[in-house]
């Protein structure tokens, strides 16, 4: 799909933008991100994701299907309504939105699929405010960048974050 083509490129652009200043949710491109869904200076992992789908559809001149939410944990509760999510990580594809979880909080984080490697059961995404190491606050860290995550429910074992599922962008845009 073409959407998912443009919303890659957009993810891949915006790889190794970092934050300024340093961890503060800031800076010309993370501004700009925040500011297309009406924010300033809030944690950016599920705007991030969203906005390369926007700045897809309106290259495509399709309409934009998401809310446009900050939460991780709202993205996922308004994708299941529209039944958009998979829990079946032998279903993930590229241009997929991952969606993780802290415990039964409503803390979370959320990446952009862009290769699947099932032998290994892992996949590589890009994610806004995450970290380009494991270490440090893989939820709220200083830039976009691409990470090696696991298909196991508990991924970020030091934060106690599991894999919640995957929005399939596919269902998304064959019911927009």
């Amino acid at each position: 799909m073409e959407v998912i083509t443009k919303a890659l490129e957009w993810a891949d652009k915006l790889t190794g933008t970092l934050e300024v200043p340093k961890d503060s949710n800031r800076g010309l491109v993370i501004d700009d991100i925040q500011k297309t869904f009406g924010y300033k200076g809030v944690q950016y992992c599920a705007l991030f994701a969203q906005y390369c789908y926007k700045r897809a559809c309106t290259a495509l001149n399709i309409p934009f299907p998401f809310s446009g939410t900050a939460s991780s944990q709202t993205l996922y509760q308004e994708a299941l309504k529209k039944n958009w999510i998979e829990t079946d990580f032998s279903k993930l594809q590229s241009g997929d939105i991952v969606i993780w979880r802290k415990f039964t909080t409503w803390s979370g984080h959320v990446g952009i699929v862009v290769e699947v490697d099932s032998p290994n059961k892992c996949f590589y995404s890009i994610e806004g405010n995450t970290q380009n190491s494991d270490l440090g606050d893989q939820r709220d860290g200083g830039g976009i960048f691409k990470r090696k995550r696991y298909m196991r429910k508990l991924d970020f074992s030091v934060d106690n974050f599991y894999l919640r599922g995957f929005i399939s962008v596919r269902k998304v845009f064959t019911d927009a």
